[in-house]
């Protein structure tokens, strides 16, 4: 993958409205880098998937505009944009063989017909279906459908590949081989891909950086344990992952430390996210796994401590979720929750039990709600 300064896409000022009045995509600034693996996301509605579709041709900008490798694409069709698509239905046509399907491109595209056959061959041996060219897609399973539709997107050497939610429809299992097929082929490839989806996981585990979408604006782009461990802000904390949220005031400032004052009562010191001021009302994001229980970890000191009961225990092979309860007055039936492991707890914690949860400073963001 090159660097930022080498992007082969630049979305300049980009903005999207379906009626002149609601912005779906509102001045969006991006440049996405030449041979990384980019992923969008965000819940419905954000906007993610308008600017994959206004990058496809399938829709236009209201203003700005998008270049690819120094072309501006306004106003160039879809066909020749040197884009390749995954849907997330696959869109093969049903009538055709896998061969016909994966060769379609290159048709249209008026390829010698001495090499459309040797393309074929090798898209399709890419995504391990070398044997599979003269059956039809309804003959096979929902895997190999997704796969013939990458080799069709992949078959004639695109400068960049669109993946629209492409692994939605398969089952846990398959969806999860899946990402780690795409990762491969991506890595072997070097090809720029563009990856859209809603499904935090999936970003995680295969993206060289993820762009997080909210109400058509970007809050955050940056490689995936950044994002998780440095959320730019609330928005991005509670999308990224599971964390847990408490809400409070700013009492003072220490460096990269504040003093917060708990609206629950009491208060704990975070890390600082940005430029915080005195007063301010904030969020503090702390991650499941970094909260811990006092009472099971005794020769630890946590500078932080908050008292709380027992809510539920959610068994979940090599870790227990705690469901607890830090309002003190049985209201906070949600829970903030803490993971600990299977073998850490002896005996039993029944609901109602008292039980103190600590954590580190460093260990918990103090966010803007902005």
């Amino acid at each position: 993958m090159s660097t930022a300064s080498d992007p082969i896409v630049r979305f300049e000022k980009i903005q999207k409205t379906y009626d002149g009045e609601h912005y779906v995509v509102k001045s969006l600034d991006l440049d996405i880098e030449r041979g990384e693996f980019l992923t969008l996301l965000g819940p419905s509605g954000s906007g993610k998937s308008t600017c994959l579709m206004m990058l496809a041709g399938f829709e236009s900008p209201t203003r700005g505009k998008i270049v690819l490798d120094g072309t501006e694409l306004n106003n160039i069709p879809p066909y020749k944009r040197d884009i390749g698509v995954v849907f997330q239905n696959y869109a093969l046509f049903p009538h055709m063989t896998v061969a016909e399907n994966v060769a379609f491109p290159l048709m249209i595209r008026k390829t010698p017909a001495s090499e459309v056959q040797d393309r074929v061959k090798r898209a399709l041996d890419m995504v391990q279906l070398g044997g599979f060219g003269d059956r039809k897609p309804a003959q096979l399973s929902g895997g190999q459908q997704q796969r013939v539709a990458c080799a069709r997107a992949l078959v004639f050497d695109p400068k960049l590949v669109l993946l629209d939610e492409p692994l939605g429809a398969l089952d846990k299992k398959l969806r999860e081989s899946m990402q780690i097929e795409l990762k491969h082929i991506h890595e072997s490839l070097g090809v720029t891909m563009v990856f859209v989806t809603h499904d935090q996981d999936e970003a995680l585990t295969m993206s060289d950086r993820i762009a997080v979408f909210n109400d058509g604006i970007i809050q955050q782009i940056s490689d995936p344990q950044t994002l998780y461990d440095e959320p730019s802000n609330a928005f991005v904390a509670n999308f990224i992952g599971e964390t847990n949220m408490l809400d409070g005031r700013v009492m003072s400032l220490n460096g990269d430390h504040c003093q917060v004052a708990l609206d629950r009562g009491g208060s704990i010191i975070a890390r600082q996210h940005g430029e915080l001021q005195v007063n301010e009302p904030i969020k503090v994001s702390i991650r499941p796994e970094q909260a811990h229980c006092v009472d099971l970890e005794a020769d630890v000191q946590f500078a932080n401590q908050l008292s709380s009961k027992v809510v539920e225990t959610i068994y979940h092979g090599d870790h227990l979720r705690l469901s607890l309860d830090i309002t003190g007055n049985g209201e906070d039936r949600a829970g903030f929750m803490v993971k600990i492991p299977t073998n850490s707890l002896h005996g039993s914690l029944n609901g109602g039990q008292p039980i103190t949860v600590g954590f580190h400073p460093d260990d918990c963001r103090a966010l803007s709600v902005q």
